[in-house]
């Protein structure tokens, strides 16, 4: 296994291995192919490797913008021999900032506090949370490193919605002007109204990969790309066409780039544009993702501020 460590989101990070032929015969590597395009090699062709020598194969991770492990492996494929052998390659990405707690518990109460943390104490302010004025305990509008706020979800239902008609967030999303940390998202746990769009028939074989995506600041008239992965269970019978994403807000447009489909994975390439005239605030932007060969579709969920 190679363990790159601990890296800030944002970050790219990198390493390598390496593996020495035993046998008294030369060995032609003919494809070092990760599991997922978040990570990538730099093989670039097929290589014959002399008996008692060694083959390095440098690995790197795509940059991330959500916090957690990220496990993948690279299948190493070689000439005359059936057994692919993976190995794997695992990162862990942090924040800057710190949640604590690391989620919002909305089972029983609906309103609370939780607390933002610089890891790296370097003082930052909080602009809003989910696009709101922030609720602080005590006056600590100004840079600190620490903040901590109130949460208060009340306002929802029975139904799971606002007088607005608008559904229990399944995250909260703060705003800060920390340089490493500009949006902290914060799970919100209800098992009522904020549970995940996960498969329920058993003849859907894919899911998605991620269910959120903090896309950060834009303004009026910018595009960001990214990746939205799609993911098959194991002993899936077939890789299900899984091509067409749409966006559930008119005020934003959607297009899908590119797909690569490696293995058992999908990667969805996506642009999302942010049209000139959008009024500055907070989004929570549905993302509708839908099979190509069967009704199967499931909901995500895209996180945009427009300054």
């Amino acid at each position: 296994q190679v363990d790159l460590g601990v890296h800030q989101l944002g970050s790219a990070p990198k390493g390598e291995f390496s593996f020495k032929v035993a046998g008294t015969r030369p060995l032609t590597l003919l494809a070092a192919s990760p599991t997922c395009s978040c990570l990538s090699t730099d093989f670039n062709g097929r290589v014959e490797i002399a008996p008692g020598s060694s083959h390095v194969v440098r690995v790197q991770y795509r940059e991330r913008s959500f916090p957690g492990t990220a496990e993948e492996r690279v299948r190493l494929v070689f000439a005359g021999h059936s057994e692919i052998i993976e190995v794997p390659v695992r990162a862990f990405f942090s924040r800057a900032v710190e949640a604590s707690p690391a989620y919002i518990d909305a089972e029983v109460d609906l309103k609370g506090q939780f607390t933002l943390r610089s890891l790296d104490d370097v003082p930052f302010e909080v602009l809003s949370v989910s696009g709101s004025r922030p609720l602080f305990v005590d006056d600590q509008a100004g840079a600190s490193i620490s903040h901590t706020l109130q949460w208060d979800l009340r306002a929802f239902d029975s139904d799971c919605t606002d007088e607005f008609g608008q559904r229990m967030p399944r995250w909260l999303v703060v705003e800060t002007t920390h340089p490493l940390a500009p949006f902290v998202d914060i799970r919100v746990r209800n098992s009522r109204c904020t549970k995940l769009d996960v498969p329920t028939s058993p003849n859907q074989e894919w899911y998605l990969g991620e269910h959120r995506f903090v896309l950060g600041s834009f303004s009026p008239g910018e595009a960001k790309d990214f990746v939205l992965p799609i993911r098959y269970f194991s002993g899936a019978k077939r890789l299900e066409a899984v091509s067409l994403v749409s966006s559930g807000d008119p005020r934003f447009d959607l297009e899908v780039v590119k797909i690569l489909q490696q293995f058992d994975q999908r990667d969805i390439y996506l642009q999302i544009f942010v049209p000139e005239d959008t009024e500055p605030g907070f989004y929570q932007v549905p993302l509708i993702v839908q099979s190509s060969e069967s009704s199967a579709r499931q909901e995500c969920v895209a996180f945009v501020s427009v300054r």
